[in-house]
């Protein structure tokens, strides 16, 4: 016997958007149930009780992935969703045809953390729940035969840390050594099923709660907010990802091409500062944005200048 199909990551296709990914994990979301009867030790059955699938991965296409749901706090309604894998082909490379997909026609798309650590590419993590229809019919459907889709082999789009401006700093002077960023949108969901069907037919966001944590190498930063941590007042809080130039270094500061997140209400606090023998001192800058009623609790922006 011999092994004659493989397949390698490709792509996914949200509401006609292709994404380029760099991990996908696809996980049918099953909860067996056993049981016996008679005081038995061995269990006599087996079913599926229930069904909750769904799918992570994750993208170095910061700018597309945050432009695809609009707002980085608000998960995507889906029509169509498609996670392509190409097939590997024996004593060559790559085939063009018959790729492995899965693909749904309805569910949400939810925004996860962001990671960036300096100096190297950030990435973009999301999460995709698809639903059932009536109950019955299966969210996803798989195919081993499907075209591919189009989409450019070199990407050329990747962000790093910046710089970040935090309360009543004006963008002039804003704080630099930043070693690691992570945006958590901090979105929780709601799940319903019924009617003793396997599968789920409602989704909904239920909470938002996002978190930027930074990290710095001049923990001097944290003296501003205090030990016991400070509000975010009048003078917004600014953080940076910075655009890599695929041919270069970096794009220039100037040029609108990075990302910046701005925070209007919140507190800011220090997690820790730790260090050890014959290492920099570094220190965490916990950022917990809050409605005020009016603004958004984070606004992006991904075409814009560096200070």
């Amino acid at each position: 016997m011999s092994v004659t199909n493989v397949y390698t990551l490709y792509a996914c296709k949200i509401n006609a958007v292709v994404l380029p990914i760099t991990q996908a994990s696809i996980s049918p979301g099953l909860n067996l149930q056993l049981s016996g009867v008679n005081g038995t030790v061995n269990p006599t059955m087996v079913h599926i009780s229930s069904a909750r699938q769904s799918v992570q991965f994750t993208t170095t296409n910061i700018k597309a992935g945050l432009d695809l749901v609009v707002t980085p706090l608000t998960p995507l309604s889906i029509t169509t969703a498609d996670f392509y894998f190409q097939p590997v082909t024996a004593l060559a490379t790559r085939g063009a045809t018959n790729f492995l997909s899965f693909k749904a026609t309805k569910g949400l798309l939810v925004p996860r953390p962001i990671n960036a650590t300096h100096p190297q590419a950030g990435t973009m993590a999301f999460e995709f729940f698809p639903i059932s229809t009536d109950g019955a019919a299966l969210p996803f459907t798989v195919s081993a035969t499907t075209a591919s889709p189009s989409l450019s082999t070199v990407s050329g789009d990747l962000w790093t840390v910046g710089p970040v401006g935090i309360n009543a700093v004006p963008s002039s002077t804003l704080y630099t050594g930043v070693q690691s960023f992570v945006f958590d949108p901090g979105i929780s969901l709601l799940q319903i099923g019924g009617d003793g069907e396997v599968f789920e037919t409602f989704i909904a966001v239920n909470e938002v709660k996002p978190t930027f944590t930074i990290g710095f190498a001049d923990s001097t930063v944290l003296t501003d907010i205090t030990i016991m941590g400070t509000a975010q007042g009048a003078t917004d809080s600014e953080l940076y990802l910075r655009k890599i130039d695929p041919s270069g270094t970096r794009v220039a500061a100037i040029t609108a091409q990075h990302i910046s997140f701005v925070i209007d209400d919140g507190i800011l606090t220090s997690p820790s500062i730790s260090g050890s023998h014959g290492q920099g001192v570094q220190g965490q800058l916990l950022i917990t944005p809050i409605f005020d009623g009016t603004a958004a609790q984070v606004v992006m922006n991904t075409a814009t200048a560096i200070p």
